[in-house]
């Protein structure tokens, strides 16, 4: 086994209510119609191990394996990173950590990467959220090793074979830079570190896939996106629109992101290739579109364009920070159309993507204190 379990779990059954469709759907976004046919195949994590974990939240996909994190409820809180080999009967368990501590985990394969550290009201590194001592460390389920830390508060990390890239505030509090580093695959150990981005004003939410790094950049007023290809100079505006554009992720030669240049429809998402052409619209539908992620030629996506939908009485709903009907849309790059992945009264959401396999938590339960339940969910799409 690759990965280690570090405390004795209990399996207790769970409440999943979600499904797949496929139904061809209405044509709401302007840059295509809904396609079918798309999704080939589900398939569901095991059931929490603890009767103490409620939430399931931020499943990251990196080849078969999928890490997520797990919180516990009121009266036993804490938060675990779980790790999930597709199709195996059960999911290895990461060290917990105290209430007061966060994680971004994020899958390479064989290695996981984290942030942890003591953070403002539990909220994620962003924007000079953390408090002192928030590191990013590397883990195979053996190995538990500190990448970046020490002088500087560091978060949002994303890895991509053996190299991994994070934001550090090394300018002070708010004004965060980008670095990276590779990192030997058997011990873990970095090998070497580097700045990618050190301009003025802040840059954060950094991503990665091979030589390809982008983040979100604040140099010239709102935040637009830029890139960097690993042994070049310089950085490449991907977009610069007057707008505000967040949220970047990069695969197979795409980049795709969060675009708020649309008062009418909040925020869209839109793409362009890294080297060169123009910038589109993916999708522009009511409501809002938010954590997209890109690879092998698809993109996904958390859709909030149906959240009006009446919602049949609990236990169908999720969380406080979201409401219900939040589904999973996806757009295939080669053939310029877009899918349903899922759909539920329940929310699914925080999608992320490897090759042609997707990764999203589905999520359902109640709310004001009740217990809260989820599952990550792989879907399996074709083109």
């Amino acid at each position: 086994m690759r990965w280690c379990r570090s405390f004795i779990v209990f399996v207790v059954p769970v409440v999943t209510l979600f499904t797949v469709t496929t139904a061809a759907a209405a044509a709401v976004c302007p840059a295509s119609a809904f396609a079918a046919g798309h999704v080939v195949a589900t398939s569901t994590c095991p059931p929490l191990p603890d009767s103490g974990m409620d939430l399931v939240q931020h499943p990251q996909i990196g080849g078969d394996s999928i890490v997520y994190r797990v919180s516990g409820h009121a009266d036993n809180p804490f938060y675990a990173i779980l790790h999930w080999t597709i199709g195996t009967p059960t999911a290895d368990t990461w060290p917990s950590f105290p209430w007061g501590e966060t994680a971004q985990p994020n899958s390479s394969g064989f290695i996981g990467i984290r942030s942890t550290g003591d953070y403002d009201n539990g909220v994620a590194v962003y924007e000079g959220t953390a408090d002192e001592h928030a590191t990013v460390r590397a883990t195979n389920g053996v190995l538990d090793v500190l990448i970046a830390g020490g002088p500087y508060n560091c978060g949002n990390p994303r890895i991509s074979g053996n190299r991994v890239v994070w934001q550090q505030d090394s300018k002070g509090r708010r004004l965060w830079d980008i670095a990276a580093a590779t990192i030997d695959p058997v011990t873990l150990q970095p090998l070497t570190t580097q700045t990618v981005c050190t301009a003025r004003g802040a840059q954060v939410l950094p991503d990665v896939d091979g030589d390809l790094v982008v983040w979100q950049d604040r140099r010239d007023g709102e935040y637009d996106i830029r890139g960097r290809r690993f042994g070049s100079p310089s950085s490449v505006v991907i977009c610069s629109n007057p707008a505000a554009q967040s949220s970047p992720r990069v695969g197979g030669g795409w980049v795709v992101w969060v675009d708020w240049r649309n008062k009418a429809t909040g925020a869209d998402i839109y793409a362009r290739r890294f080297t060169s052409g123009a910038v589109r619209a993916i999708c522009r539908a009511p409501k809002a579109q938010r954590d997209p992620d890109v690879d092998g030629g698809f993109l996904v996506w958390a859709d909030w364009r149906n959240i009006d939908r009446v919602v049949p009485p609990p236990p169908v709903h999720v969380t406080d920070e979201l409401p219900p009907n939040v589904d999973i849309r996806g757009f295939d790059l080669t053939r310029w159309a877009g899918f349903w992945i899922a759909q539920s009264f329940a929310d699914e959401c925080r999608p992320s993507i490897d090759g042609n396999v997707a990764a999203y938590s589905s999520l359902a339960g109640s709310l004001n204190g009740e217990p809260c339940y989820g599952r990550v969910c792989a879907a399996t799409l074709t083109h």
